[in-house]
């Protein structure tokens, strides 16, 4: 996942804190637990570019979505969503884009 990724983590799990969805020792297990499902890269320019690219294809309005997308297929590897609106709204084109709905 891109590293600015991690941010948007760490703000749900401080809002699942904050709701009492999970404790503070939650929150930092899970943290410490990331690694081991995810590899944390940074977003190179061309990955940032093709992210744009696919936006402006789909009537995207904001990146975010693209740049895992992006990623996913500069690293050719499959990407996995539990966004499933955006799933279905690429899949076509973005072949190896899936949701978390199809397990």
């Amino acid at each position: 996942m891109p590293g600015w990724a991690l941010a948007e983590i760490t703000n749900v799990l401080l809002q699942w804190t904050i709701d009492s969805l999970i404790t503070e020792i939650d929150a930092e297990e899970i943290l410490l637990q990331l690694p081991r499902f995810v590899s944390i890269v940074e977003t190179p320019p061309h990955v940032a570019r093709r992210a744009i690219h696919f936006a402006r294809l789909m009537g995207g309005r904001s990146v975010y979505d693209y740049l895992f997308a992006a990623l996913a297929e500069s690293l050719d590897c499959e990407l996995w969503t539990a966004d499933e609106s955006f799933s279905r709204r690429v899949g076509a084109v973005l072949p190896h884009v899936h949701s978390l709905h199809e397990i």
